[in-house]
């Protein structure tokens, strides 16, 4: 585990990720305040839809230039009208703030609001030159890798199977699934989850034929399709790539790629299911043998089919043809399992 050892470090580490979608929020919002039907009401809706990026924060919230709330307080459980025209200019954060300043991102604090530590994000809105509002946003302490001293593990994980499965391995041979049989139409679907209508995470279940789809509407519950439902569901929430995505679209493109390859790389041996997370960046993959790996993209689009399945096609077939052993069969290891998986070869 990597370990960000001073505050200095933290806030560097947390404005490279924020600061992007907060300024693709704040040019959105410029946009909707420089109309000339321009409402509080539409306002707030903007921000609280923009807010869909950025699923992190615990509040959100617009400023005037002199540090007046101009809107309700934006939450994952609803908007408090109370906080209209309350007058935070010596809270603590608003005093760090500069009119000259595009973006700042506050120390950490008490909020009076939660009464836990948080820090805050500001960005401004700009119309004509000048400052119009600013926009307000708090990160909650107690949920945030900036104040714990951490980044997320990004290391390559493998898990072992269940033992009895990988015994069973080469007694087994892969089914075609409904899903398999329309890999392609699946693939493209699963991109323009990603690319289009907000979804963050993927998961594909080629034996099971469904799939998992969380979305940064609602990044904390799980929609399930079966395969017709993935197919011929139409969404009609038409978001870009998240702003926070970590994997472009050619990786998304190659990694996609990489999964069918494994899927059909061999008869025993293969891909059961696959996700990526574009946000974190992270591939998870879980073979026929019940093994599971858990790694970067950058790390998997590195290695090829064969790395993952290396040496399989022929040791498979030699365990297959040869006869009966009358003495106990000799075995190696594939690099699938880190030595978990065991497969005959002739003594």
């Amino acid at each position: 585990m990597q370990i960000i050892r001073t505050i200095t470090q933290q806030q560097t580490l947390f404005c490279s990720w924020v600061s992007t979608p907060l300024k693709n929020i704040a040019n959105r919002c410029a946009g909707v305040c420089a109309q000339s039907d321009c409402t509080p009401e539409k306002i707030t809706h903007a921000l609280q839809e923009s807010m869909k990026e950025l699923p992190q924060y615990a509040l959100c919230y617009l400023l005037s230039p002199e540090g007046v709330i101009i809107t309700p307080t934006i939450s994952h459980t609803g908007n408090d009208l109370l906080d209209v025209n309350k007058d935070i200019s010596t809270r603590p954060y608003f005093l760090e703030w500069s009119k000259s300043q595009e973006f700042m991102l506050s120390r950490p604090y008490i909020s009076t609001k939660t009464n836990r530590h948080c820090m805050t994000a500001m960005q401004n809105i700009q119309i004509d030159g000048g400052v119009h509002a600013i926009i307000a946003i708090d990160f909650d302490g107690s949920s945030n890798n900036v104040f714990n001293g951490s980044v997320p593990e990004r290391n390559h994980t493998q898990i072992k199977g269940d033992p009895s499965i990988r015994q069973q391995l080469f007694a087994q041979t892969r089914t075609i699934t409904p899903m398999e049989e329309q890999i392609d139409t699946v693939h493209q679907r699963a991109a323009s989850l990603l690319h289009h209508h907000g979804a963050f995470f993927v998961q594909l279940r080629y034996s099971r034929s469904t799939a998992t789809v969380r979305f940064t509407e609602h990044p904390y519950h799980d929609t399930v399709f079966n395969l017709e439902q993935l197919l011929t569901s139409d969404s009609n929430n038409q978001q870009p790539m998240s702003s926070m995505s970590h994997i472009s679209a050619e990786q998304l493109t190659d990694t996609l790629q990489l999964f069918k390859s494994l899927r059909f790389a061999d008869e025993n041996i293969y891909l059961r299911g696959g996700s990526i997370n574009i946000i974190t960046g992270m591939v998870e993959l879980n073979f026929s043998c019940d093994g599971t790996h858990y790694l970067a993209v950058e790390e998997f689009l590195e290695k090829s089919a064969e790395f993952w399945l290396s040496g399989s096609a022929t040791t498979v077939q030699e365990s297959k043809t040869q006869e009966p052993e009358q003495q106990p069969p000799a075995y190696h290891s594939t690099t699938l399992d880190d030595g978990f998986i065991q497969q005959r070869v002739n003594p």
